[in-house]
């Protein structure tokens, strides 16, 4: 029987925190002992990466290097037993026995990474021979990477800190059982090996782990060593004993045979009486001083092989303390048990070489008085390790501008160097905490910091900062410009700030310290605030224009819309309608003739845009959606384009019902049934000039507009203009009218934002081009006499367009030119703008 089962491990090297945080456990159940197992690893991206396999207990026990993905046979696998599979970067990682660090007084230190999720198996099975009955098997869970002493503490070593630490009493050896500096050191106390760990930490600058106080305040020294009571910080980074857990699975090694080497021999019928046979458990003898083999003393430590993590004397030679008080029986599966919190008994662990093999045993357990010595038991250490270093903060060094960041970081253990990635790329080497760092912009960025150990490293996790510019940039709000009959205007800053300023040409106004401004005097202004984070800002300039009102002059604004914008006034007055016959480029529809327009009229200074007619629809939902071409007019600040002319009369009556006007259009000639969502695609149509509302402009009014006093083509003094570039398109022949006029010399082929190009005289914008507008006349021929407020003949075929659009030629935007169009078909470059017919005061 195969199972193939697909596990997607997806893994970015580069910032992956650990060789932990890349794992996808999996259980895999095969369906009966002996039967295997295919599973097929993939992940990304597809470089060869390290893939590693666990099972419960054994922890590392595959290891396949660098490798892409592909289907790997993992042999037999046991029913019920759970699976998990790792992938990582090739040389990320440390692996369990590896050298960690070397100390200048205890040596070589190994690191012994906590298990996989499930734990190991502490304890020995029912069937191991001549085992205990304190040995009743749990699964217990590490979840503290640490480091061990490769060996046992030798006299050495204790003159060594000695040396250093003078308050460590001294060699308590019995030197008759190991008389050698290289000897294990031998009948200490508990209380000698506590008071070691914590002088060891002091000497090389680490965190003491043992407290007379829950709370780690007061450590354990010279002063208090001998009568406690005891508490152990294992998160602290100092020297301290193992816990019985920790010493044993260290011991065992990923193994689950009674010793961590494989002893055959060794064997129920083998492990009672007699107990000291030399040559019995001949693999045994290579790895333990025990009582088969040794010459009535201890032997100096590492005398013998290591097991496969690289730890000598594990079995044998001494008893090692831990640290835990005796407990007779474990407790249930459980996670970092560190024995009872109190008991009259400590553990010692691992025989020694005046025992049995039985006394050897990887799960045997044995337990003394912490103060009373003995020649055979002594102890190593361990440390807690934190491979991958920890961003505790990250701070804006100044958070009123973008000028960097501040990384505060805690020191993994040993690390050779710590190196900053950001968002994956390496950017220093070598940093210390704090370490400052600009990103050089106000974005989020991720930061990882990696500790280097050789050729492997570990990274923190990521943390997400971005070093914000708080200087604030107040903004002004208000009219530029005053509306007739107030000769002032009010300006307006963000509420809520503090030590406003208001200035006039960079000057500042005295007085003027709130968020509020009203003025009578044209010039430029700026306001200046501090905001919440402390930081000061300056507002860039608005310019403010006030017009002296005399009524309401051509140009001048009329008023704000909430809606549809500046509306500007168009005083009554005459002019020549249409074109002179040596005008360039003129049709022999502009025959000229004088036009008296006697309404004063508020122009909307741009084109109806798709934001306009989103907002109305918002509030009139009779108003149909935008028809507009996205291709011609792409965002919101756009002319509306497409629109039927029956749309456009349907907008301006719906407007006028918005802001409660008297509305334009109507069916019937008395004006008593106005054009609606009901009937605006039916008519008839008629206009009520004289009405309050809204409306298209007539094609005079357009004209007169457009032009804005002047008698040139355009209304702007464009003097290029001539027979032989009436249709070109050549960008820069007619530079004048470039800068007003949105049409096919300039053009992307699409309309542009309203407002985009200047305005004409009487400050309105894009009455060239653009998009050709509306008018509310029937084309027909112009009336010869002298003739007020024509608006057309009374009937026809299509209605007058007028301006031009972003693909016409010169000819086309002529303030004369004449355009009439079909009122049912859409075309891309049509849109319009509104008008009200107003009385001043």
């Amino acid at each position: 029987m195969w199972l193939k089962v697909m596990v997607a491990l997806f893994v970015v090297p580069i910032c992956s925190t650990s060789m932990l945080d890349a794992a996808m456990f999996l259980e895999i159940n095969p369906g009966g002992v002996g039967h295997e197992a295919d599973v097929e690893l993939v992940w990304s991206p597809s470089d060869p990466q390290d893939v590693m396999f666990h099972s419960i207990g054994h922890p590392f026990n595959v290891l396949l290097n660098t490798v892409l993905p592909n289907q790997y046979h993992l042999g037999v696998m046991a029913d019920g037993v759970n699976y998990a599979y790792k992938v990582v970067e090739p040389d990320s990682v440390l692996l369990p026995g590896d050298l960690f660090a070397t100390d200048t007084i205890v040596g070589d230190m190994r690191y012994v990474p906590a298990p996989t999720p499930w734990g190991f198996f502490q304890g020995s099975p029912v069937d191991e021979p001549c085992r205990e009955d304190d040995e009743t098997q749990f699964k217990h869970v590490l979840t503290r990477d640490f480091a061990v002493m490769e060996t046992e503490v030798t006299r050495q070593m204790w003159a060594d800190l000695l040396a250093g630490q003078s308050t460590l009493p001294n060699d308590p050896t019995h030197t008759s059982y190991g008389s050698g500096l290289t000897n294990p050191v031998q009948n200490l106390t508990w209380f000698e090996a506590v008071l070691f760990a914590n002088l060891l930490s002091l000497q090389n600058g680490l965190d003491q782990c043992y407290y007379a106080d829950a709370n780690f305040t007061v450590p354990l020294d010279a002063t208090n060593y001998m009568t406690g009571p005891y508490f152990c910080d294992f998160e602290a980074l100092g020297y301290r004993l193992m816990s019985e857990g920790e010493w044993e699975y260290a011991a065992r090694a990923e193994t689950t045979t009674p010793f961590s080497v494989n002893e055959t021999n060794y064997t129920s019928s083998t492990c009672g009486e007699p107990l000291c046979v030399t040559g019995e458990f001949p693999t045994l003898e290579q790895y333990a001083v025990y009582c088969a083999n040794d010459n009535g003393t201890s032997e100096p430590v590492g005398s013998r092989i290591a097991n496969p993590w690289n730890l000598h004397d594990m079995t044998g030679n001494v008893w090692e303390f831990c640290w835990d008080c005796y407990a007779a029986v474990y407790p249930a599966d459980t996670t970092d048990y560190a024995g009872p919190t109190s008991g009259s008994y400590r553990v010692v662990r691992g025989g020694a070489w005046n025992d049995y093999a039985l006394n050897c045993r990887s799960a045997n357990r044995d337990a003394v008085m912490p103060d009373s010595p003995s020649f055979d038991i002594g102890f190593r250490l361990a440390r807690t390790v934190t491979l991958a270093p920890v961003i505790q903060s990250i701070i804006d060094t100044d958070v009123c501008v973008q000028n960097g960041i501040q990384i505060e970081f805690n020191f993994s253990v040993d690390a050779d160097r710590y190196d900053l990635w950001v968002d994956g790329l390496e950017r220093a080497t070598n940093i210390s905490s704090p370490c400052f760092y600009n990103p050089g912009d106000s974005l989020g960025h991720d930061y990882v910091i990696r500790a280097v150990y050789g050729t492997t490293h570990y990274d923190s996790a990521i943390v997400t900062f971005t070093d914000v510019n708080n200087t604030p940039v107040p903004i002004i709000t208000g009219l530029d410009e005053n509306i007739c009959p107030s000769e002032s205007v009010s300006l307006s800053t963000e509420t809520g700030m503090t030590d406003y300023q208001w200035y006039l040409e960079a000057s500042p106004l005295a007085g003027e310290t709130t968020e509020t401004l009203i003025t009578s005097v044209s010039g430029q202004y700026t306001v200046s605030y501090m905001n919440s984070q402390g930081c000061h800002g300056l507002s860039e300039a608005l310019t403010v224009s006030i017009t002296p009102c005399s009524g309401c002059p051509s140009g001048g604004l009329y008023a704000l819309d909430a809606i549809v914008g500046k509306i500007r006034c168009v005083c009554p007055g005459s002019f020549t309608q249409g074109s002179p016959t040596d005008e360039p480029c003129r049709i022999s529809s502009e025959r000229q003739f004088s036009h008296t327009l006697t309404r004063t009229v508020a122009v909307m200074a741009t084109e109806v845009t798709r934001q306009m007619w989103a907002d109305l629809l918002a509030v009139q939902p009779t108003l149909p959606i935008d028809p507009s071409d996205l291709n011609i007019s792409p965002t919101m600040s756009h002319p509306l384009n497409r629109p039927l002319w029956f749309e456009a009369v349907l907008f301006a009556n719906l407007l006028s019902v918005q802001n409660g006007l008297t509305r334009c259009y109507y069916s019937d000639a008395g004006f008593t049934t106005p054009i609606d969502a009901t009937n605006y695609m039916t008519g008839p149509f008629y206009c009520n000039f004289d009405a309050s509302g809204y409306r298209l402009l007539s094609e005079g009014e357009w004209e007169y507009a457009a032009r804005a006093g002047t008698t040139t083509p355009y209304g702007c003094a464009e003097t290029n203009l001539t027979a032989d570039n009436c249709y070109s398109g050549t960008p820069g022949e007619l530079p004048v009218l470039e800068q007003y006029a949105v049409f096919v010399a300039n053009s992307s082929g699409t309309s542009e934002p309203v407002g985009s190009k200047l305005a004409n005289a009487w400050k309105l914008k894009d009455m060239h081009g653009n998009v050709y507008e509306w008018c509310w006349d029937w084309y027909g021929a112009y009336p010869i006499p002298p003739t007020n407020d024509y608006t057309g003949p009374a009937s026809g075929t299509n209605r007058m367009a007028r301006g031009g659009h972003n693909g016409c030629y010169p000819a086309e935007l002529r303030s004369a030119y004449r355009f009439a169009s079909s009122l049912g078909i859409r075309y891309n470059g049509f849109g319009f703008r509104l008008v009200r017919t107003v009385t001043l005061p």
